[in-house]
C-alpha cells in the first residue's frame, strides 16, 4: 500500500495534504491523528478525504462511535469490523476521512490508492485491444472512457460511499462526452447515500474490474 506514517495512522500523499490544508490554522493533520488514536487506539489506514459543506451525521449502524473536541475542531469516528470513517468538523465544513484497520489487503482493492487500480486496469485493457482515455482525476471522481470497436463506456471507480452531492456532479461530467454506457465501481461494502441509475459493482480484484468492462463493452446497445 502506498503512503506513509503519521504519528499513529497512516496517509495517502493526497489524504495528508487535504487534511493538511483542511486544518491549516489548527494544526493540520497532527490534530487529527492524535484525536483519531485517542478514540480508536488502533492504526489506521486513510485512503480517501473528501471536503463537504454543512453538516450531516453518517447513517448506518456502527461498531464503534465516539466524538471528541478540541481547538475548535470536532472529529467523529464511525467504525464497523476494519472499516472507519472519520468527520472532521471545523466551521461549517466537514471533511469525511475513509480508511481500514486492514493493513494487509494486498489481493484485495479496499485500501489501495484508487488512481493505482485505474493504472492497472487500464494497462490490462489496453493489453486487451481497448482504448482508453482519462475523464478525471479529481479526488473521488476517478474517472476515464474505455472504447472498443464502435462502443464507448465512461467508468467511475470510488473509494466512498456515493452521496447525492456526488452524483449530481458525475452527471455534470459525464454530459459532456457521448457514451453507450455508465459502469460504476465501488472499492468498499459501504451502502450509497443515494440512488445510483448506472451499473454498480463492488469488485473484489483488478480482474473483476476488467472483465466486467470488456462484458460491457461487448453488448450491443446503440449509442445515446
Amino acid at each position: 500500500m502506498s503512503g506513509f506514517f503519521g504519528i499513529n495512522n497512516m496517509y495517502t500523499n493526497t489524504v495528508w495534504v487535504v487534511v493538511e490544508g483542511f486544518l491549516r490554522d489548527r494544526g493540520g493533520l497532527r490534530l487529527v491523528d492524535a484525536v483519531v488514536h485517542d478514540l480508536l487506539g488502533k492504526t489506521v489506514y486513510f485512503y480517501n478525504a473528501e471536503e463537504h459543506e454543512g453538516i450531516a451525521e453518517l447513517s448506518g449502524e456502527w461498531d464503534v462511535k465516539a466524538e471528541k473536541a478540541i481547538e475548535g475542531v470536532k472529529v467523529v469516528l464511525y467504525a464497523k469490523k476494519d472499516t472507519v470513517v472519520v468527520d472532521v468538523i471545523y466551521g461549517n465544513k466537514t471533511l469525511r476521512m475513509d480508511g481500514t484497520t486492514q493493513l494487509a489487503l494486498v489481493p484485495h482493492l479496499k485500501g489501495k490508492p484508487v488512481r493505482e487500480i485505474m493504472a492497472k486496469v487500464r494497462g490490462e485493457l489496453e493489453m486487451q485491444g481497448v482504448r482508453t482515455g482519462t475523464m478525471s482525476l479529481r479526488d473521488g471522481f476517478t474517472m476515464f472512457m474505455a472504447e472498443k470497436g464502435d462502443k464507448r463506456v465512461a467508468i467511475w471507480l470510488r473509494s466512498a460511499p456515493i452521496t447525492p452531492k456526488a452524483m449530481e456532479i458525475f452527471n455534470k461530467m459525464i454530459s459532456k462526452y457521448t457514451i453507450d454506457g455508465v459502469l460504476i465501481f465501488r472499492l468498499d461494502e459501504r451502502p450509497e447515500q443515494t440512488a445510483v441509475p448506472y451499473k454498480l459493482k463492488y469488485p473484489s480484484t483488478e480482474k473483476d474490474i476488467v472483465k466486467t468492462i470488456i462484458s460491457e463493452l461487448e453488448e450491443k446497445e446503440p449509442r445515446r
